[in-house]
């Protein structure tokens, strides 16, 4: 192992991780992932002889051009003894299998292996259930041997108590998207990462840059590129598609503290946003600001093929006990096209109806900015970020004013939906490298329709407070926030005594 040069400090954790770890190698172009995966099966197959091992790949033609031919440049002839197109046999016992997923025929092969080890290489090309097929199959060759200076105990057994190698799962990718299963599992933020770690799921992060080996040639011809294009292909950037309209700073992703979870309980101001739909997706959006201008996204609804008095007593629930500056809705749902109660009715009038539905879970909206290019120039200031600003959690200068909070025990929900979709919204493409200002309505949106209107009927960046104006340290400071304050809570009082009014 000292004596191979790796092409950087992740290739080297990669291939000399620990069984314990599913892991996931996400490189940009260049990144020596492929070599990575194919160095650390062969020194897992040597290392444990008459042991069994599957590199795997979507296409068949792609595993033959690409993988495979890496596998033979690393593994000279007189490394085995014997090759053919479904597998290779090594000198010490072990096989190495060749399976390609494409095809019916190709499934019924996996599913009869029996493996100690498996590397799929570019995982985003499988489905979820070719992977959780694999998974089945790993750990259940039983008759690898001991070499001299191994433990006594392999510490791994199946089911009758037998004892059997490590069984090592390890994956290679490409900036799969939002959308992936592969994003799912192995991104934090996901709204299922947390359940996959702790299964041993691991991501390691390698750009094209870290690459020892790619050399100054090939790098400067990389970064000729668009921004979107080295953000995907050179940095291994999740999710980052082309004629992306908006890009989300790791910045913006926060775990909230406790202290954070009790100012936006206590001390925000807070506010909502809908997006109704009938068949399709209803959406709910609800965020927080503090005196600095920041804005926090803390909480999402989001639910199809539901009724509206079921959507209404789902969001009064998740509302409870918070009363907001404003609560705005998509201007169409305040169309009044039924009859209802002897007159014309709207869905707006559905969600406020207090004479056939349980007054607490009367919902009130007023009809938001649908302004398109508007709304999306709004998202994107908060989104941009500023060197000046102070992050409010690691109180470092360099901050967006837009936070996103992750799945945590507060809010177990996050808000999982809203980012993959702000990530995946995408101009319409006109020609090989060309948009329009035409956003792709065929790209799921309804999240991301809720957060214009959120947004929308927030002051813009330049308008916002600065720090110090409302620093209660300051007697002009505490003065001034002391009259807003008074301010706010009048506005609270009088919602309420309309809502007593009902």
């Amino acid at each position: 192992m000292e004596q191979i040069k790796f092409a950087s400090n992740k290739q080297r954790d990669f291939v000399t991780a620990g069984p314990e770890e599913i892991l996931l190698f996400l490189g940009g172009f260049g990144s020596g992932k492929t070599y990575a995966g194919i160095l650390k099966m062969l020194l897992l197959l040597d290392k444990y002889p008459n042991s069994r091992g599957a590199i795997i790949r979507k296409q068949f033609g792609q595993l033959q051009k690409t993988t495979l031919q890496t596998l033979f440049a690393v593994l000279p002839s007189a490394g085995y003894t014997r090759k053919n197109e479904q597998f290779v046999d090594m000198r010490n016992g072990s096989r190495l299998y060749f399976v390609h997923l494409d095809t019916e025929d190709s499934l019924n092969v996996l599913r009869g292996l029996e493996l100690n080890f498996a590397f799929v290489d570019q995982i985003e090309e499988l489905e979820e259930d070719a992977w959780d097929l694999l998974e089945a199959r790993v750990g259940r060759w039983s008759h690898a041997v001991r070499v001299g200076g191994w433990p006594a105990n392999w510490k791994h057994r199946d089911a009758n108590g037998k004892e059997l190698p490590p069984r090592y799962m390890f994956a290679s990718a490409n900036s799969p998207g939002f959308e992936s299963w592969v994003y799912r599992r192995w991104a934090e933020g996901s709204t299922e990462f947390e359940h996959w770690k702790a299964r041993g799921y691991k991501v390691l992060i390698n750009s094209s840059r870290e690459n020892a080996f790619l050399g100054e040639a090939n790098l400067a011809t990389m970064l000729s590129k668009s921004d979107e294009w080295i953000r995907r292909w050179v940095d291994a950037c999740w999710g980052e598609v082309e004629g992306q309209l908006h890009t989300v700073s790791l910045l913006s992703l926060i775990i909230p503290t406790p202290e954070l979870i009790a100012q936006i309980k206590d001390t925000h101001r807070k506010f909502r946003a809908l997006d109704h739909g009938d068949t399709a997706p209803t959406c709910c959006l609800w965020g927080s600001s503090d005196r600095d201008g920041n804005v926090y996204i803390t909480k999402e609804y989001y639910k199809e093929n539901t009724l509206i008095s079921k959507h209404r007593e789902n969001i009064s629930f998740l509302s409870k006990g918070d009363f907001y500056d404003f609560s705005v809705a998509d201007p169409s749902i305040f169309y009044k096209t039924a009859q209802k109660h002897g007159g014309k009715w709207s869905v707006a009038d559905e969600y406020s109806d207090v004479n056939f539905l349980p007054l607490q879970t009367a919902l009130f909206w007023k009809p938001a900015d649908n302004n398109e290019m508007g709304t999306r120039n709004r998202i994107n200031e908060y989104l941009a970020v500023d060197p000046e600003h102070i992050h409010p959690v690691t109180k470092e200068k360099g901050s967006p004013r837009i936070f996103f909070l992750v799945q945590n025990k507060e809010y177990p929900m996050g808000v999982h939906e809203l980012l993959k979709q702000i990530r995946a919204q995408k101009r319409e493409k006109v020609a090989e490298g060309v948009y329009s200002d035409t956003r792709d309505d065929t790209v799921v949106d309804h999240a991301y329709d809720t957060f214009r209107y959120l947004l929308a009927a927030r002051p813009s960046v330049a308008r916002q407070p600065k720090t110090n104006k409302y620093d209660p340290t300051t007697w002009k400071g505490y003065s001034n926030w002391s009259k807003r304050e008074k301010e706010r809570r009048n506005r609270v009082n009088n919602v309420r005594g309309r809502q007593n009014d009902y």
